[in-house]
């Protein structure tokens, strides 16, 4: 079984989310996880709409495609109810238990804490 992996290396902005989303629609993938927290985004326009993501794998776009939130990665709730009932992918998305949740009373002291320091999270 042939695995297939997209990473960045410039702290986003290469264009992960179009290249899977692509790949997803060209190659018909069976599996694609998705690692990382809220921070990070992907745009994919799908049948003339634009989908701004950050939870859901931008293979969303493949209606056979299992998505799946790896171990490791940061789910913040509201977001991720949000896009599932966007992308409407609620029967085929699944997180792992070893998923962190984010609260939006995370968000509030991440932002807090950047403005005090100066800096960004990434």
């Amino acid at each position: 079984m042939p695995c297939m992996v997209i990473a960045g290396a410039f702290w986003g902005d290469e264009g992960k989310g179009k290249i899977i989303s692509y790949l997803a629609l060209k190659d018909k993938l069976d599996v694609c996880v998705r690692t990382g927290s809220v921070n990070a985004a992907h745009t994919v326009w799908f049948e003339g709409k634009r989908y701004a993501l950050h939870m859901v794998p931008a293979a969303f776009v493949y209606e056979k495609c299992r998505l799946l939130i790896g171990a490791g990665s940061n789910v913040h709730v509201a977001q991720f109810l949000k896009e599932v009932e966007e992308t409407n992918v609620k029967n085929r998305i699944g997180v792992d238990a070893q998923a962190s949740i984010i609260e939006e009373k995370h968000s509030m002291q991440d932002k807090t804490s950047a403005h005090l320091k100066g800096i960004g999270t990434t």
